[in-house]
Order: C-alpha cells, then structure tokens, then sequence
C-alpha cells in the first residue's frame, strides 16, 4: 500500500499584517451601520412571518428556514467584518466603535454580549 507523505515548509519571517488605513475608518463604519439597520430590517421581516408559515407544507417549512439560514450567515459575515473594524479602530486609537450587528431575534445586543457573540459565533440554526 502506497502512502503520501505531506511536507510543510516553515516560514522564515513571520508577516505583519498591514497597518489599518486610519483615514477612511469613519466610513467604513457608517457604512457597515448602513449594513447592520438593513439585516435588522430583513430579520424582523422573517421573523414576523414565522406565525404565517403553515408547519404542515414542508416546502413553505423549508423555504423559511433556508432563509433564516441565509440571513444567519449574512449575519456571521456581518459580525465578523464588525471585529476586523473594531481592531482596526483600536490600532488607529479611535475612541469610536464597531456597530452593534442585530442578534437573530432582530434586538440589538448590548457591548457585553456583542462581545460574548464574537467568542462564540451563532449556533442557532434558524433566525427564529
């Protein structure tokens, strides 16, 4: 029996990440606001149809929650862009913050659990 046997190479020199364009954090921040209200928007949207889903149509069953899905993950890239702003607004000493992406039950978390969220990404497999 044949087997392959992997080879890693080490890196030499460790890469810096590059500095963060400090200038156009302010906009980026708007415009991931921008972002956040319109997910928020679309969540609260779902989720008010949830009594509207007839429970015995499993297409209509599954359709909604191909879209919790979709909105779960569009949440998750939200949230992931969020913390990659917020580092960059930290290393650029910017007392301004990262938006709030809106939790899947469509409320807004506060600080504290913005950041519990952060550690541990969504489990919830719907946005119900």
């Amino acid at each position: 029996m044949a087997s392959i046997a992997l080879i890693v190479a080490t890196p030499s020199q460790a890469f810096a990440a590059p500095a963060p364009d400090c200038s156009t954090l302010h906009s980026r921040v708007q415009a991931l606001q921008s972002q956040a209200n319109t997910l928020k928007g679309q969540i609260d949207a779902h989720n008010s149809r949830a009594g509207g889903v007839d429970r015995t149509n499993a297409g209509a069953v599954g359709a909604y929650n191909a879209e919790a899905q979709q909105l779960n993950g569009q949440r998750d890239a939200l949230q992931a862009q969020a913390n990659g702003l917020q580092s960059e607004l930290s290393a650029c000493g910017s007392k301004e913050t990262a938006p709030a992406i809106p939790n899947t039950d469509g409320s807004t978390p506060t600080p504290d659990s913005a950041a519990a969220r952060a550690d541990s990404l969504s489990s919830k497999s719907s946005a119900t």
